[in-house]
């Protein structure tokens, strides 16, 4: 089974994504941390399966299994991106029928907390009642943004770091390089 390219979706055993996800649902915004963790990641026939861990915070890490086939790209039994990814596409999520998806631009851009990615995936949700947001993958790296919007939640996740195992760098690594023409201070978007 060949992805598409870009692969928005990448499955690799001994990634690790950071995240800050704010919560402003409350009077005070409330921050907490997440760490996504490929613990494994193997081909099954025309299936790749990896199992990932995802550690809100304090709490103890919780199992996932990711897959990515012919069909999409999966979080469980839910379908987060549908193959090839195409403009205007729209689908349901398994676990709820009342959310729907769409891909609403493939050259979207994501700021997040240390950088501005350009040329994602922009997937957006809503449910028929309240809540609404998208999701931002980057190519070869993944969720680098969420925003969610509505009733029950008005939060952003952010991409704050990552470790790709064969990436040279890592984006810690790229913001501590010696600066090239400028004092290397970083406004408050990570931006120099």
């Amino acid at each position: 089974m060949a992805k598409p390219k870009p692969d928005y979706f990448p499955l690799i055993a001994g990634a690790t994504l950071y995240y800050v996800h704010v919560d402003y649902s409350q009077s005070e915004p409330e921050v907490t941390r997440m760490i996504l963790r490929v613990v494994s990641a193997a081909q099954d026939g025309d299936t790749l399966r990896a199992q990932v861990t995802k550690q809100w915070g304090a709490a103890a890490p919780q199992t996932q299994e990711l897959r990515v086939d012919g069909k999409g790209a999966w979080a469980g039994k839910n379908l987060e991106i549908r193959f090839p990814p195409k403009l205007g596409d729209a689908w349901d999520a398994a676990d709820d029928p009342y959310y729907k998806r769409m891909i609403l631009s493939t050259k979207a851009k994501a700021r997040t907390i240390v950088k501005d990615f350009t040329d994602c995936l922009e997937v957006g949700f809503t449910n028929e009642d309240t809540d609404s947001g998208s999701r931002f993958y980057a190519p070869g790296l993944g969720l680098v943004r969420e925003e969610w919007a509505g009733e029950s939640r008005n939060s952003v996740l952010s991409l704050a770091d990552w470790r790709i195992p064969g990436q040279a760098q890592t984006l810690k690594r790229q913001l501590t390089a010696k600066p090239r023409g400028n004092d290397g201070t970083l406004d408050r978007d990570g931006h120099r």
